[in-house]
């Protein structure tokens, strides 16, 4: 699949490549029209992740401090 902003790769491969490692979404909002926020799990350990949507890249990574 291509156009004429070049090949594209299908939804799931670019799942993959977003969500690798995961162990469960806790809760997931969209901050703007292009940023998804999600709160994850990765082992015992709480991760907030932005990602801008366009262009699939995290812009924020930091872990979560739980009392």
């Amino acid at each position: 699949m291509s156009d004429s902003a070049g090949p594209r790769l299908p939804l799931a491969a670019r799942q993959v490549f977003l969500l690798t490692g995961l162990d469960g979404v806790d809760r997931i909002w969209m901050q703007s029209p292009t940023r998804v926020a999600l709160l994850m799990r990765q082992g015992r350990k709480l991760n907030y992740r932005a990602i801008e949507t366009p262009e699939l890249k995290v812009v924020v990574a930091r872990p979560v401090e739980i009392d």
